[in-house]
This record gives structure tokens, sequence and C-alpha cells, in this order.
């Protein structure tokens, strides 16, 4: 449906902006909010010798791949304490792509425990979103773009 090819095209461009201005320097790297997993599966093809943990709370989700070596699928609360004790345990860079409301607060919170990190929320609107979708229209690119930068 155009729907879903919307959601696709959404996740696509977000995932490659991700992926085009994030080179992180630990090796691991962990993924909250990973849905189905599409940017921890192109970050553990971009990257095979580090270690990437896909974290999603809904365990109803189908991880696009479990084949790869280096890629890791969790089902857990990111709100919850095991993921403070995950990100403690290993060196790790963070990553949060299209985190929705009081997701996003989490990350920044969890974000000081790891040695780099990358968020880009999910939704563009108010002021903000005006303005970076402005900019995005003048300059001819995807305004998660520009968000990122």
């Amino acid at each position: 449906s155009l729907l879903s090819l919307h959601n696709l095209k959404k996740e696509l461009s977000e995932s490659l902006t991700t992926l085009k201005h994030f080179s992180p320097p630990t090796p691991y790297i962990i993924e909250i909010g990973s849905g189905r997993g599409l940017l921890s599966t192109l970050l553990a093809l971009k990257y095979p010798s580090k270690k990437i943990i896909s974290i999603d709370n809904d365990k109803k989700i189908k991880a696009l791949n479990h084949s790869l070596p280096n890629l890791r699928f969790l089902s857990l609360n990111a709100f919850g304490s095991s993921l403070p004790v995950l990100l403690r345990s290993c060196s790790s860079s963070l990553v949060g792509v299209h985190l929705c409301g009081t997701l996003s607060i989490r990350f920044r919170d969890l974000s000081f425990l790891a040695k780099k990190s990358i968020l880009v929320p999910c939704c563009l609107k108010g002021k903000l979103g005006q303005r970076v979708k402005n900019k995005a229209r003048e300059e001819g690119v995807d305004a998660y773009e520009i968000l990122v930068e």
C-alpha cells in the first residue's frame, strides 16, 4: 500500500542518513527502539568487526536478519534497569532513530553511559520541524539530512 511504501521510504531515509553521519569508535553499537532492525542490519553489514545489539520492547516484531554473526536482537524495555546495566558493561555507541516522545528523553539520559551517541527524533513538528523542512527543500535534500547535521 502507499502508506507502507511511505513508511519504508522514511525508514530507509533515516537509516541511510544515520549511516552517513555516524562513525562509531567503539566495539559495540546498541540501537534502541530498533523495530524490525533495518538500521541495525545495515550497521552490521557496514561494520562487520563490531558487535551490533538491536533492542526493541515489542516481542512480536519480525526482525529482518538473524543470520549476521555480529548482530543480536534483544527484547528489552528501554525504561527498565537492564539497559543501563548493558551499557555499563561494554564500550558502546548508542543509536536511536525515529524515537517518539519519552523514548527520546530516555535515550538522552542513557547517552551519558555511551562513548558516542546519535539521536534522530521521529517527528518533524512545530516550528523546528517547519524550519528543518524548509531548509531541506531549499537544499534539495531529505529533511532527516538536515536534522542529523
